[in-house]
């Protein structure tokens, strides 16, 4: 888990637009538009991977979606 925890923050430096995904001031159900978006995004290219017999790939991008969606979630609740 820290080790996709620092990914995250690796990701997040890079792109600041990522912060709108996670938007860490509202509550809103469109502030969940974003992030369910990147999140099938990343579980349609786990699938790909697991297709291609590339299992690694395939956990990889599973569990990098569902800590981005408890991110959210937790943001969320917190907000």
């Amino acid at each position: 888990m820290a080790a996709l925890r620092a990914i995250l923050d690796v990701i997040v430096r890079l792109d600041p637009g990522l912060w709108y995904v996670l938007d860490l001031r509202g509550r809103s159900a469109l502030s969940w538009v974003p992030a369910v978006l990147i999140a099938a995004l990343l579980m349609f290219a786990a699938v790909e991977c697991l297709l291609a017999a590339n299992v690694g790939g395939g956990l990889f991008l599973s569990a990098l979606a569902l800590t981005l969606l408890i991110v959210k979630w937790r943001r969320s609740k917190h907000a």
